[in-house]
């Protein structure tokens, strides 16, 4: 009769109890008792950035068999990693459709957006009729309608005798129905009971607060260039035209037109699978229709004898596709220099200058603890910190932050936001932000691009 809520900062442990009471991870001290309904791990229901991270390594080598054998594999669809039964299709068509996920069930599951995927696993769990529903920041990338039909259907499946464990660091995504409340600090229970006796507002601003305060004083800006400092008559950053773009029958862009220039910080807004990230991707170079469309980027066409290194050099890039491919075991410290070379891991030895700028970086995101440590093994907002480092050593010209707030706790979440403000200010940097959430939103940002929910295409 209980569902509750796990709170805690970023590296607080949230993620390692999870994966004990999953049995994927061993304990050597203590003892756990299961009631009988838990005995078998598969009832205990997981929706995490982990499977999202692990689904995609899957796809990944699967296109690398089909490189070294020649021969090529069914394509995933939604439907297929469902593999739901026959008497489960009125079931997942209830779910899909509560979702807005019907026209997505036939859809390659490499094309979906971070929030599309995020359904997915949802909905992959709600299948199961899990004796524990467990939710790892569910909220994370969904759009405004998704979030609120995730709560009214967490406050239905919680009626309906599921209980919920709900990791997340915002209060306001808590339903009614959560009854009791777990604070993890440090690895310890700091807090624990029900809801109304833990989750003052007094003590979850203490709580979030690290030991020592970390100011997010706004860093230098780079010396001044004539680049820097005359605009008036410089290239877009940005221009594209009359673009058109589609996944199967779902339209993304039809004559679609949009120019950005120098120190214009722009917001991407829209509902799932409008084609925020697919249009970051294009800017990129990550989208082989970029060759294809009339796309224009820092004064040079698309196609013209640029190479891709020469284009990410003057683009600082965050984005869950970043973080979900970045899984090399090296140190918190080399993360931050591979931004300088834009790999994934790092193989070139960095100049004396470049380990002088990581350090100003680790200095003003409070980075010095996360530095020595393995990035593979530390959690999703810490890694999220260390990949805004990483976008920002090369001070580009241009910086890409998709949701760049998602798994970051309170105090961090408002020292970034302060940090990408006074960036933003010093118009040295020109911002391209996403994100789903108002209270998110930045005050340097003057320019908003909306994009509608896509559309199927008629058939000719």
């Amino acid at each position: 009769g209980q569902s509750w809520v796990l709170l805690g900062p970023n590296g607080a442990g949230k993620s390692t109890l999870i994966g004990v009471l999953k049995q994927q991870k061993p304990y050597f001290h203590g003892r756990i008792r299961r009631a009988p309904e838990w005995q078998q791990v598969e009832r205990l229901a997981l929706v995490s950035f982990d499977q999202q991270r692990r689904l995609v390594e899957r796809e990944e080598k699967k296109d690398r068999w089909e490189e070294y054998s020649g021969r090529e594999q069914e394509v995933l669809t939604a439907r297929k990693l469902l593999d739901s039964e026959e008497r489960q299709q009125q079931q997942l068509q209830r779910w899909a459709s509560a979702l807005h996920f019907e026209t997505l069930l036939d859809h390659s599951v490499r094309s979906f957006s971070n929030g599309e995927m995020r359904k997915l696993l949802l909905l992959r769990a709600l299948l199961t009729h899990p004796a524990l529903l467990i939710l790892d920041e569910p909220f994370d990338g969904l759009d405004t309608d998704a979030i609120q039909w995730l709560k009214q259907s967490l406050s239905t499946i919680i009626q309906s005798g599921v209980p919920v464990l709900l990791v997340t660091h915002r209060v306001t995504e808590l339903v009614p129905e959560i009854t009791h409340a777990l604070c993890l600090k440090d690895g310890r229970i700091i807090r624990q009971g029900p809801r109304k006796d833990v989750l003052h507002p007094e003590f979850l601003q203490q709580f979030y607060a690290p030991a020592t305060q970390v100011p997010a004083s706004p860093p230098e800006p780079p010396p001044a260039s004539a680049e820097a400092t005359s605009t008036k008559d410089a290239p877009p950053l940005i221009q594209i035209r009359n673009l058109h773009l589609r996944y199967g029958e779902q339209v993304l862009f039809q004559q679609f037109s949009w120019t950005v220039r120098a120190h214009e910080h722009w917001q991407l807004v829209g509902p799932n699978g409008s084609g925020k990230s697919t249009l970051v991707k294009l800017i990129c170079g990550d989208h082989p229709q970029g060759y294809a469309s009339d796309l224009t980027l820092f004064g040079r066409r698309r196609g013209s004898g640029e190479s891709i290194w020469d284009l990410k050099q003057k683009i600082g890039l965050v984005s869950p596709e970043l973080q979900v491919g970045y899984r090399q075991s090296v140190s918190g410290r080399q993360v931050i220099l591979s931004g300088f070379f834009d790999s994934i891991g790092l193989y070139r030895k960095p100049s004396d200058a470049q380990q002088a700028e990581v350090d100003f970086w680790i200095q003003q995101l409070g980075l010095e603890a996360l530095a020595p440590a393995d990035f593979s093994r530390l959690s999703y907002g810490q890694q999220r910190l260390l990949l805004l480092a990483r976008a920002m050593v090369k001070r580009p010209p241009l910086l890409i932050l998709d949701e760049p707030c998602q798994g970051l706790d309170p105090f961090h979440r408002e020292q970034l936001l302060t940090l990408i403000n006074a960036i933003g200010n010093q118009k040295t940097t020109t911002i391209l932000y996403v994100t789903h959430l108002p209270e998110d939103a930045l005050s340097c940002i003057h320019h908003t691009l909306r994009l509608p929910e896509a559309t199927p295409e008629p058939c000719p």
